[in-house]
């Protein structure tokens, strides 16, 4: 056994002695950091861009007392007083409609068959009747209007 490796203490033991290992600096990495923090700051920026356009329109639904809460998605059409139709989110133009109906309607992947319309209050009753016959057209018989719950103050 060589004498270097161990050491006798006061008390006779021996003890085996170990190197002290040198140690290098810690050292900050900051190109992978900066990095991720790129990676979080334009993920953020492009998840806030995407907000839902939908929310943006200035719609005011009519209310009614019997209006209930739809639970599965169905197909939205939207009708802004300034006249334009959102077909789920997209604007798209009167003689458009039709088509891109009956291609919703005849899309194997699609759950939904369901249209709702939800127009602003302002919106003309032909104009809603209108897009009620085209969706009709289109081979859509279930067609829903969006609608507030009007809620009874008690005095």
């Amino acid at each position: 056994m060589p004498s270097k490796l161990w050491r006798t203490s006061r008390s006779g033991v021996k003890k085996l002695r170990f190197r002290r290992q040198e140690s290098e600096a810690i050292e900050l990495q900051l190109v992978p950091l900066i990095d991720v923090v790129f990676l979080l700051l334009i993920f953020f920026l492009m998840g806030t861009t995407f907000v839902d356009l939908l929310d943006k329109l200035d719609i005011r639904l009519p209310e009614s007392s019997v209006a209930t809460q739809q639970e599965r998605r169905n197909h939205l059409i939207e009708m802004p007083l300034e006249g334009q139709i959102i077909l789920n989110g997209g604007e798209v133009a009167i003689d458009e409609l039709l088509p891109r109906l009956e291609r919703l309607r005849w899309d194997p992947g699609l759950r939904s068959r369901v249209v709702i319309i939800k127009a602003d209050k302002r919106v003309s009753h032909g104009s809603v009747v209108k897009i009620m016959g085209i969706c009709k057209q289109a081979g859509i018989l279930q067609i829903g209007i969006a609608a507030l719950l009007e809620i009874e103050e008690e005095v």
